[in-house]
C-alpha cells in the first residue's frame, strides 16, 4: 500500500523532529566527546580558535557524531576491526571538514593527523561513549587504557607543538590541563543533565532520517566545499587521494555486512550514563598526563620523537590490518 502513497506524503510521515529528541540528545552527548578528542586530546591548537570559529567546530561535530551513529549501526561495526575501519572514516572526514590540514604537507600530515590522531579520536571517542553510555561497572582494563592515551598525550601536548612544523611555539602542560578540565566540565555537564534516564531507543532509531541526513550534510559539505573553494586549502589531488582512502575504508567496512548482526551501540539502547565512569576515566587521564609530561624537556625529546613515530606506524598499519581482521571475521562466519 505504502508503494501507492505519493512520495512527499511518504516524507511527511516521516518528518517528526518532536519523536527524534531522545537520538538528538545522543548525538550531542557523542559530538561532545568527539570534539573534547578531536580537538583537545589530539591538540589542534584550541588556544587560537576565535569564538565564531568554536561555534562552527560544534556544529560540525554534532554533525560528524549524527554520520558516525549512522555508519556504525548500517556498517555492523563491533568488532575491533570494524570499529577501527570506522574510527578511520571519522578521521578522514573530521579531518577534510574541520581540520582540513590533511591535504597539504603531505605526507605527513595526512598520516599524523588524518590517518593517526583523529582516527584514534573516532576510535577512543567511540569507545569511551560507550563505556559511559552502557551504565555498566568500568572494567579495569579500560582505566589502564586511558591511562596510556593519557600518557602518550602529556608527551604529545608538550613535543609537538614546538616543532618547527607546526609554528605554535611552546604548550605548557599547566595550559594544556585547563583546557581538557575545561572541555570535560562541559561534557561531564551534558551527560549529567542531557543523558537519557534508561529511555529505550533502538538501535536503528540512531540511522539518519532523510530530513536528518540533509540537515547534518549540508554543513559538512559546505566546510569542505568553502576548502575547495581555495586551492591552497584543498588541493585537487591531495583531496582525490583522500576520497580514494575514504572509499576504501567504507568499502572495507560493509562489504562483510551479515543481515541482523548488531552493532556495538546495541550495548547503549536499555542504559544510561554512568557518571562514576566518566570521572574514573578522566582523573585516569589527566594524571597519567601530568607525570608523562615531565619526560619532555625540550624539542628534541627522545619520548616525544618516540610518540611520533608510534602515531606514524599505527597510521601506516591500521587500514590493512583492520581490513584484514574483518576479512578473516567473514570467513570464520561463512564456516
Amino acid at each position: 500500500m505504502s508503494a501507492n502513497v505519493p512520495l512527499p506524503a511518504r516524507l511527511r510521515a516521516n518528518f517528526r523532529p518532536s519523536a527524534r529528541l531522545s537520538v538528538w540528545s545522543l548525538r550531542l552527548l557523542f559530538g561532545a566527546v568527539l570534539m573534547t578528542f578531536s580537538e583537545i586530546i589530539m591538540w589542534q591548537n584550541p588556544p587560537a580558535h576565535t569564538l565564531p570559529e568554536w561555534l562552527a567546530r560544534v556544529v560540525l561535530y554534532l554533525c560528524l557524531a549524527g554520520v558516525v551513529l549512522d555508519l556504525a549501526v548500517r556498517g555492523q561495526a563491533r568488532e575491533i576491526g570494524g570499529l577501527v575501519l570506522l574510527g578511520g572514516a571519522y578521521g578522514l572526514l573530521a579531518s577534510a571538514t574541520v581540520g582540513r590540514d590533511i591535504f597539504n604537507n603531505l605526507p605527513s600530515n595526512l598520516l599524523v593527523r588524518g590517518m593517526g590522531l583523529q582516527t584514534g579520536a573516532g576510535l577512543y571517542g567511540l569507545l569511551a561513549f560507550v563505556l559511559i553510555m552502557q551504565g555498566r561497572a568500568l572494567d579495569p582494563r579500560a582505566l589502564l587504557v586511558a591511562a596510556a592515551v593519557g600518557a602518550l598525550w602529556g608527551i604529545w601536548v608538550k613535543w609537538y607543538p614546538v616543532q618547527l612544523v607546526t609554528g605554535w611555539g611552546p604548550m605548557s602542560i599547566e595550559v594544556a590541563t585547563t583546557w581538557l578540565i575545561g572541555a570535560l566540565v562541559v561534557t561531564g555537564g551534558l551527560f549529567l543533565f542531557v543523558g537519557p534516564r534508561f529511555r529505550v531507543v533502538k538501535e536503528t532509531s540512531l540511522l539518519l532520517e532523510w530530513w536528518e541526513a540533509i540537515l547534518v550534510g549540508v554543513p559538512l559539505f559546505v566546510s569542505l566545499l568553502s576548502g575547495l573553494a581555495d586551492e591552497k586549502i584543498i588541493p585537487f589531488l591531495p583531496f582525490v587521494l583522500v576520497g580514494g582512502l575514504l572509499a576504501i575504508i567504507m568499502g572495507a567496512l560493509f562489504v562483510n555486512r551479515k543481515p541482523n548482526e548488531p552493532s556495538i551501540l546495541a550495548n547503549i539502547t536499555f542504559a544510561a550514563p554512568n557518571l562514576q565512569n566518566f570521572v574514573f576515566l578522566a582523573i585516569a587521564f589527566v594524571v597519567a598526563a601530568t607525570f608523562a609530561s615531565l619526560l619532555v624537556t625540550d624539542g628534541d625529546s627522545p619520548f616525544g620523537v618516540a610518540v611520533y613515530w608510534i602515531i606514524v606506524a599505527a597510521a601506516s598499519l591500521w587500514l590493512p590490518a583492520a581490513s584484514a581482521l574483518t576479512g578473516i571475521r567473514a570467513y570464520r562466519a561463512e564456516d
